[in-house]
């Protein structure tokens, strides 16, 4: 009789370690939304679309923008690429992306990759006056983990030095790489094409020249923190470069100068700046 009932019990262990073992590897991320400062008349209907490494794994019901609207999904655990983005119809009567491509004021967009292993809410404010995204991350059951835009916690003294380097990129190979902006913490690269690369100013370590033509952002640690919708992937650097030499140690200077301005002077280690002053005086010695 023993041996019937731990056989059994055995056998029910086995039948359901496979549904017990697959519940542990999703989490549930639950988005919260809305637009804040809508104009009259601009309220539309819309709906948040979320995608998992550029699958998608669900959507919202439809509200109008200004209207708190929310959707919980699953995310395997372990690292993804976990992507945000409002819909809304258009004037032909589909669904589209709300983005700047699209002719829309901002990117109403939440992207991240990250190692996903805990329940969490996010909260995203679309700010239309603004033209910017507000994000809230709590993990559940724990205490909250705050990120905002961070254009109005750090320095903003960064935008004349932007300018500077947009100054310069405007005859860089032919105004190839458009301008450079900072949104919700992250520096974007706007091609003249329409197309962009964006890596986030808390990923931005160094800057480097890898040759008389080319001048790389160098992400921390060696990851791949730059994303660009030419390869629809993550990148270690991003590149400016062109077929003729160029004064590679003025465009280090100015991106550094961009990072200090941003972070705050004297944010990078002893090393950090040590290597940079090699690659700024680089082009000197030659």
């Amino acid at each position: 009789m023993k041996k019937t009932i731990f056989l059994t019990i055995l056998f029910l262990s086995i039948f359901f370690l496979p549904t017990i073992s697959k519940a542990a590897e999703t989490v549930d991320i639950t988005f919260k939304f809305k637009a804040t400062n809508t104009k009259e008349g601009f309220d539309h209907l819309s709906k948040l679309v979320v995608y998992c490494d550029n699958k998608k794994i669900g959507e919202s019901e439809k509200k109008l923008q200004s209207k708190s609207n929310s959707i919980t999904v699953k995310v395997p655990t372990g690292n993804h690429t976990l992507k945000a983005v409002l819909n809304a119809i258009n004037d032909a009567g589909n669904w589209e992306e709300r983005t700047i491509a699209n002719d829309y004021s901002l990117d109403f967009v939440y992207e991240k990759k990250d190692n996903w292993k805990t329940n969490k809410t996010i909260n995203l404010t679309f700010d239309i006056a603004e033209e910017e995204v507000y994000i809230d991350e709590k993990n559940n059951n724990t205490t909250s983990t705050t990120t905002t835009n961070t254009e109005f916690t750090k320095g903003t003294n960064y935008t004349a030095t932007l300018k500077k380097i947009n100054d310069f990129l405007k005859t860089f190979d032919d105004g190839y790489y458009g301008y450079l902006e900072i949104k919700n913490g992250v520096l974007y690269d706007r091609y003249k094409s329409g197309k962009y690369s964006k890596i986030s100013m808390s990923d931005f370590s160094t800057v480097t020249e890898e040759s008389s033509k080319k001048v790389v952002i160098n992400c921390k640690n060696g990851k791949e923190c730059v994303y660009s919708t030419y390869t629809d992937s993550y990148h270690t650097t991003l590149s400016f470069s062109q077929t003729d030499e160029f004064n590679t140690s003025k465009l280090i200077g100015y991106f550094y100068e961009l990072k200090d301005a941003y972070n705050g002077t004297g944010s990078d280690s002893e090393s950090i700046k040590n290597n940079r002053d090699k690659a700024a005086n680089a082009r000197k010695a030659k």
